[in-house]
């Protein structure tokens, strides 16, 4: 039987970040994987870039190339261990219970984004589907991660 293209995305359940670390042509590998928890949404929007070839009074032709994918990920929970891989900087724990303290660092020396992966997984699917997967192999934030710090009631 073949496997059924059409796939229903209920439950996303797991999204995790890692950072690329090789890419050299002949492999490629990755950090440690970090979660992404309380996984809301992932939208994936390709972007395009389009020309078209003019003559005769007509449109002869037209070329289309997509240029880049914007990837916007939603969670109702945060994850310090992630920023590093996103925007760069480093993550530091000190002190002792009850006083420790885990600050993130962000200097001009450590500001630089890395290239990270990102996978998604969704474990309602259809029948005779187990789940359904979403993977990037390779990202880079051009815009920082915005963080919404309120009152939940």
């Amino acid at each position: 039987m073949a496997l059924n293209h059409t796939v229903k995305l209920i439950e996303l359940s797991d999204v995790k970040i890692a950072q690329l670390l090789t890419d050299d042509g002949s492999a490629t590998t990755y950090g440690a994987v970090k979660d992404l928890p309380g996984a809301i949404k992932i939208q994936v929007s390709p972007k395009a870039d389009s020309k078209q070839l003019k003559g005769d009074s007509l449109i002869l032709d037209v070329y289309t190339k997509i240029t880049e994918v914007e990837l916007d990920v939603e969670c109702a929970m945060f994850n310090l261990d992630t920023l590093p891989i996103l925007m760069g900087g480093t993550v530091s724990d000190s002190g002792t219970t009850p006083n420790q303290i885990t600050k993130y660092s962000l200097t001009g020396a450590n500001a630089t984004p890395p290239f990270f992966k990102i996978e998604g997984q969704w474990t309602y699917v259809n029948i005779g589907v187990g789940d359904a997967h979403i993977v990037l192999y390779k990202c880079k934030i051009t815009d920082a991660p915005s963080f919404e710090i309120s009152d939940a009631s």
